[in-house]
This record gives C-alpha cells, structure tokens and sequence, in this order.
C-alpha cells in the first residue's frame, strides 16, 4: 500500500514561521516493536529502551497511519527487501514532492527478517536531508 503526498496548502495558509522552514524529507520504520529487530537494531538493550534507540536511528518513527507513504516489501508484503534501483526511484520520488514544497514521510514496514531496518537506512542515505541511521 502506498499513499501519495498530500497536496501543499496554498502559500496564503501557511503562517510566517511556516513559511522560513525548508521542506523536508523524513524517512524510518513503521513502528519499532519487532523482536526481529534484535540483530539489526537492538542488540542487548532492554526493550524499554527501544523506542529511544529505533527515533535516534531514524528522522521519524511511524504511529498508526501518520505516514504519506508507506512501503510494505518489494516482492513479498512485509517480508521483503527493496532493491537499490527501487530504493533510488522512491528517494527521486521524495525529492520531487520535497521540491514541490511538501514535507515528505517515508516508512518501511516491511518488518520481517529486518528488512524495515535495513531498508530505511539505506534510504536515509539516499537522501540528500535526512540524518543517516
């Protein structure tokens, strides 16, 4: 499932602080509660410590639907890694919105085996404003 930007608001909506900000591209997982995320993320730390670790990883962590787009695996849902070629065309995507004016967010949720993790990472790199993982 992948649901586009919203549209900007028009520039006489926007407040005078709004209008100093840059747009940006945020990037990160949907959630941070996968055991699977053990190796990739985690390690030993406790899992009340989670949170804390998975929103320093990442520019922004996904909560129940507050995400323009969301990618669930490449091949199989939620199970799958993207591709670096696919992993490109999304950043090329989320530059074009960014450039449009729109703040962009961009999760992975495809959780199994820490694809999420891996993926998400590899993104933020990709991308010329987000904070490496």
């Amino acid at each position: 499932m992948v649901h586009a930007p919203a549209a900007p608001r028009s520039s006489t909506a926007r407040s005078a602080s709004e209008l100093a900000t840059v747009p940006r591209i945020y990037s990160g997982t949907s959630g941070w509660v996968y055991q699977g995320w053990r190796a990739h993320l985690y390690a030993d730390t406790p899992i009340k410590q989670w949170l804390r670790v998975a929103s320093t990883a990442f520019s922004s962590l996904e909560i129940n639907g507050s995400f323009y787009v969301r990618l669930h695996g490449h091949t199989r849902k939620y199970a799958s890694s993207y591709s670096g070629p696919s992993l490109r065309r999304w950043a090329g995507d989320a530059r074009r919105w960014r450039d449009e004016g729109r703040d962009v967010f961009v999760y992975f949720d495809n959780d199994a085996e820490g694809h999420a993790v891996r993926n998400a990472r590899a993104f933020a790199r990709l991308i010329d404003d987000a904070r490496a993982g």
